[in-house]
């Protein structure tokens, strides 16, 4: 009996040793075939400019379901690749970008693309190089904020390249990149959601051009002054995070208002001070609002009766993965407790938004125009009764001017 269990396992251990070497050999040999730069990147392919206008198309249809003005905003794209910016939608551009908030500018004069078009019209573009920083955010040209975004190629192919530039060796290449980026990219939907939430930063920057400039300087004051590391408020913080999924997924309205009793409790754990408590709160309204954007317009693509692609897009899963990729993210949610950068305020602002929708009707206007953060906008109602009784007085607002003044 026992030879016979031995002879077994040997032969499972066997099998399993050969199908990760075999699994490992088919990733190695389709890391051989990786492109390391863009086919065609003086011009806009085909697909990349279906993209762009099945882009548009969404955001026009459907886009004030999201948020109410966010089909209406006219931003032009400047989309770009290893070695050329091109830019869309913008008659007569001035001569190069500028990075937002900084000012810093980078690029030349914008040339017409010969022999090509962009939905029927002329689009733009100058050749970039190494020293550029092209980035996916806004940027400044003249006196109109622009969206800057990879090419869907480029996006892949710089993904793979810093992985490869941060494996070790003999890692880099057995590493499954394709499989990696996948997760990232979510192929042309994924795409196409990534790109509507960099647009909704331009929605932000337009209304709210103060408060968007201010929350941008505040990451850049305050990044290497927040404990990101620190112990006790790493703990702190997950047990805020897995409260904050608990009232999303739970439908209860106690668990948000153990969410919110919870929020005040991590910042004093965290001995935070007025600044850095602004500064979560700057990071939730820019990204977490954005976050919130991309994933709606995932959902409303696919649940939409009336909401139809546009044809011809290779591989599109039509947004049919949207519920999927929101299970993803609530999932990673609780994973961000020790996380360093603002990628957790990505998620906390998200699922407060969920939780807003659920119980504010009109809290997008006030947190965009009256000036609110998700974290003073959420307690101002009375959950647990349903009433709009306010629990906190109406002068408790996002202030994005005076770093003296306490929250």
């Amino acid at each position: 009996m026992m030879k016979t269990i031995l002879r077994y396992t040997k032969r499972f251990f066997l099998t399993l040793l050969g199908l990760i070497l075999i699994l490992i050999g088919l990733s190695a040999g389709s890391n051989l075939f990786l492109p390391r730069q863009s086919q065609n990147p003086e011009q806009l392919i085909s697909a990349d400019k279906l993209r762009l206008m099945e882009a548009i198309h969404l955001r026009q249809s459907i886009g004030n379901q999201l948020w109410q003005g966010f089909a209406e905003i006219d931003v032009p794209i400047l989309l770009y690749n290893e070695a050329y910016a091109f830019l869309i939608r913008y008659d007569n551009p001035p001569d190069g970008w500028h990075r937002v908030p900084s000012g810093v500018g980078f690029g030349g004069t914008w040339e017409v693309v010969s022999d090509d078009l962009f939905d029927g019209e002329p689009y733009y573009r100058q050749a970039i190089s190494a020293d550029v920083i092209t980035d996916a955010f806004i940027v400044a040209i003249g006196e109109r904020y622009v969206v800057s975004f990879p090419t869907y190629e480029w996006f892949h192919i710089s993904l793979w390249n810093q992985l490869r530039e941060d494996l070790p060796p003999v890692i880099d290449a057995i590493f499954p990149y394709r499989i990696a980026t996948h997760f990232l990219i979510n192929r042309s939907d994924g795409y196409i959601a990534t790109l509507e939430h960099e647009t909704f930063h331009a929605l932000q920057a337009i209304h709210a051009p103060e408060r968007f400039i201010s929350a941008e300087e505040l990451n850049w004051q305050y990044d290497a002054a927040y404990p990101w590391e620190n112990e006790q408020c790493v703990d702190a913080w997950q047990t805020e995070l897995d409260l904050l999924y608990n009232a999303v997924t739970d439908d209860d309205p106690q668990a948000t208002q153990a969410f919110i009793a919870w929020r005040q409790e991590r910042r004093d754990i965290c001995q935070l001070t007025p600044d850095l408590i602004r500064f979560e709160q700057a990071r939730e309204w820019v990204e977490g609002s954005a976050k919130y954007v991309e994933l709606q317009v995932w959902r409303q693509g696919a649940t939409s009766p009336n909401y139809t692609p546009l044809d011809g897009l290779t591989a599109f899963s039509s947004y049919n993965e949207h519920q999927t990729i929101w299970n993803r993210e609530l999932d990673q949610l609780r994973r961000m407790a020790d996380a360093t950068g603002d990628g957790r305020f990505y998620y906390t602002g998200f699922t407060q938004a969920v939780l807003l929708d659920r119980y504010v009707s009109d809290w997008q206007t006030q947190l965009l125009d009256d000036g609110m953060s998700f974290d003073t906008l959420l307690p101002r109602w009375n959950i647990l009764s349903g009433s709009r009784e306010a629990l906190l007085p109406r002068s408790v607002r996002f202030t994005y001017f005076s770093s003296e003044e306490a929250h």
